[in-house]
């Protein structure tokens, strides 16, 4: 695939050429990851044995993982915590559910918001990358979701569309800490997509777009499953 992109970006005319650039970037990228899976530990890889020459290396791999500060994304709700075994856990799928109209929607983004503060610490596997939760929406668009990003930071009583700009940077950077800088360095990505538009492809697409951009997804919430 990556000496096919090569060859036909080489080849194609001037009109083809943004085709033919956008799939040499998808098969670089993609290279990119497959190098970044290889070269990060697996823990497929580890065996346990009470052997003496076995017992001591495989705690040592756990007792590492298990003291970084990015194995887990934790939230500021003590309970939810507790609840998670100390945060989200890399890897795996978590499912809310809920009828219409219960809140879904106000509980991922809340959670987005929440692991962007308890999180300063977080280190990100390549550390050239800026480490980004991404919510994608495929019910609300963008500018609801901010909105609803705002007015649970700030409240309703600071109308946003009576405020300049500039204030409202100043109220989400000051009350909310949504800013980026070395002490808070993970970022809050949203994109929309419309109901049924694109399937569970894209969500490959959007990682590799995002990387591309300088960025590592430590986090994607979807809201919501029946609408991808």
């Amino acid at each position: 695939d990556t000496i096919k992109a090569c060859t036909d970006f080489k080849a194609e005319d001037f009109d083809n050429k943004a085709q033919a650039a956008k799939n040499y970037s998808r098969v670089i990228t993609k290279a990119y990851t497959d190098l970044m899976n290889v070269t990060t530990s697996n823990d497929d890889e580890l065996t346990f044995s009470l052997r003496e020459d076995k017992l001591e290396p495989s705690l040592t791999v756990v007792k590492d993982q298990l003291s970084n500060p990015s194995l887990k994304l934790r939230t500021c709700i003590k309970g939810m915590n507790e609840m998670l075994g100390g945060g989200f856990e890399g890897s795996r799928i978590y499912m809310f559910l809920g009828l219409a109209g219960v809140g879904k929607s106000m509980t991922m983004l809340n959670l987005a918001y929440q692991m962007k503060k308890a999180n300063k610490d977080y280190t990100t596997k390549d550390p050239d990358k800026i480490p980004a939760i991404v919510y994608l929406t495929m019910e609300n668009t963008v500018r609801e979701t901010i909105q609803r990003l705002y007015e649970m930071i700030v409240g309703q009583d600071k109308d946003m569309s009576k405020l300049s700009v500039q204030d409202i940077v100043n109220l989400l950077k000051s009350e909310g800490e949504l800013y980026l800088s070395s002490e808070s360095p993970i970022d809050i990505i949203i994109k929309y997509k419309p109901n049924n538009s694109v399937d569970t492809n894209y969500l490959y697409e959007l990682d590799e777009e995002l990387q591309f951009e300088g960025y590592e997804m430590i986090c994607l919430i979807q809201d919501h499953i029946k609408r991808i």
